[in-house]
């Protein structure tokens, strides 16, 4: 499937036919084949855009992680520094999250959003030559060295990464929000960039502040966005959320 929501000429015989309109097509075809078992209508929900109400689609997308799961016993083990209150969150719901750690999806495909600081070779997509620096210089990789080129001649790999310094294929993908929210010690003083911020930082915090839900946002991108997954903050407290009985739709 393509951008457009329609089915791209990999699949030949729906090539063209939007996604929601090709289900008598698909139907067709297996029956066709003998394989479908049973043709009704039936009425079941769908997810749709709280702002304009389309239905939207799920789709499976190449994205780019970080490996959050190489750094879970440091997490742990630095989350058991942290004064939580209620103190119950830093085993259970917080440290429940953290020993279910799995790697995290940075990417994200929007129109807004801090884009991600990645180069690619042109002649090898998966050569990444360059992520630039990050919060408090976190998720840094030092360049590659390059490729020796298949025929073994060393020339043709210098060659190669030349070319993509001249002309480097920037990822079009943005960052999650929480990678921003998580860079927050750093951005907040201007870390590296504005002189005195180093001495401006004030990292671990005295104090962080969130709502319960936040275990999984910003108390987590935190700990997850600092160098060496430091602890970010020496007392942290959770606060409960107030539901309403009623709900009112959003227009």
């Amino acid at each position: 499937m393509g951008p457009d929501g329609k089915f791209t000429a990999e699949i030949k015989w729906l090539e063209g036919y939007d996604v929601r309109e090709a289900n008598p097509v698909i139907n067709d075809e297996l029956e066709r084949r003998g394989t479908l078992i049973r043709r009704l209508d039936y009425n079941h929900s769908l997810p749709h855009c709280w702002r304009c109400g389309t239905v939207l689609i799920y789709w499976g997308k190449p994205s780019w992680y970080v490996a959050t799961s190489k750094f879970r016993e440091k997490m742990l083990a630095e989350n058991s520094t942290i004064d939580w209150h209620p103190e119950h969150i830093r085993d259970g719901r917080f440290g429940n999250w953290l020993d279910n750690n799995v790697d995290w999806a940075l990417s994200r495909d929007r129109f807004w959003g801090t884009p991600l600081p990645i180069w690619r070779c042109p002649d090898d997509p998966f050569h990444v030559r360059r992520l630039a620096r990050g919060a408090l210089g976190a998720r840094r990789t030092r360049p590659r060295r390059p490729r020796p080129a298949p025929s073994g001649d060393r020339r043709g790999a210098r060659a190669r990464v030349e070319r993509a310094r001249k002309r480097p294929a920037v990822s079009s993908r943005s960052s999650t929000p929480g990678f921003d929210a998580g860079s927050m010690p750093a951005a907040q003083v201007g870390y590296p960039h504005v002189e005195g911020s180093a001495e401006a930082m004030q990292f671990p915090a005295q104090l962080i502040v969130e709502a319960i839900d936040q275990t999984r946002g910003w108390f987590y991108t935190l700990l997850a966005s600092t160098p060496w997954s430091l602890a970010p903050s020496r007392s942290s407290t959770c606060c409960a959320s107030v539901t309403s009985s009623t709900r009112t739709a959003r227009k």
